[in-house]
């Protein structure tokens, strides 16, 4: 049964969360490069301790004219991280806190894209090719990306359109696996929630920043 996939760079994958080259998650042994992570691996998660990476799913060439990568630079996020550029799908979502959130939400946190993020490194720095990996977990987690939190694959209307011909059928059979992709890991604010709250506009890139990315 496979359980990594190469996959074609299709503009929906943009929709999904990944990981550029030079990203680095950390797993029981310490730090690893997303590029040499494998099924198998443990790596830690926010709210559910160390899980097994159960699929990986890799762009093998540049996926630039696919979809539109987003660059953090070092520090953009609060000073600290990312530890260094990185490069994200634009749909990765990310823990974000703010007066803005509870104001339109009632709740303390939210998961936003990183396309709604201002902090965005210059494009015609991302590394060439732009490869991107994608990871699967027992249930819909946030995980340590280069010292930040960010999603793993969520199997809900779009990845399971995307993906469902890469995800072994008996990985989605999985009852383990249905009932921890039931719910996601956060609440998942919606476009018109973003725009609502200034950070992006339809067609825009976003003129304020998040109060703070967790």
């Amino acid at each position: 049964m496979a359980l990594a996939s190469v996959l074609p760079t299709v503009p929906a994958l943009g929709e999904l969360p990944g990981y550029g080259t030079g990203a680095h998650v950390v797993t029981e042994a310490g730090e690893v490069p997303v590029d040499w992570l494998a099924t198998g691996e443990r790596v830690m998660t926010r709210d559910h301790g160390f899980q097994p990476v159960l699929w990986i799913g890799r762009t093998a060439a540049d996926a630039a004219p696919a979809f539109d990568p987003v660059g953090l630079s070092a520090g953009a996020l609060d000073g600290r991280a990312p530890g260094h550029e990185t490069w994200l799908t634009p749909g990765t979502r990310l823990p974000m806190t703010g007066w803005e959130i509870e104001l339109h939400t009632g709740e303390a946190e939210g998961l936003g894209p990183a396309s709604a993020l201002p902090w965005q490194a210059d494009k015609a720095a991302a590394p060439k090719p732009v490869r991107f990996t994608y990871v699967l977990l027992p249930c819909h987690g946030l995980v340590l990306v280069n010292g930040f939190w960010a999603e793993t694959v969520l199997l809900e209307t779009v990845a399971m359109s995307v993906l469902s011909g890469a995800i072994p059928a008996a990985l989605l059979r999985r009852p383990d696996v249905r009932a921890g992709h039931r719910h996601a890991a956060g609440r998942l604010l919606a476009d018109w929630e973003l725009c609502a709250m200034g950070w992006r506009a339809p067609g825009r890139t976003p003129g304020r920043r998040a109060e703070k990315v967790a």
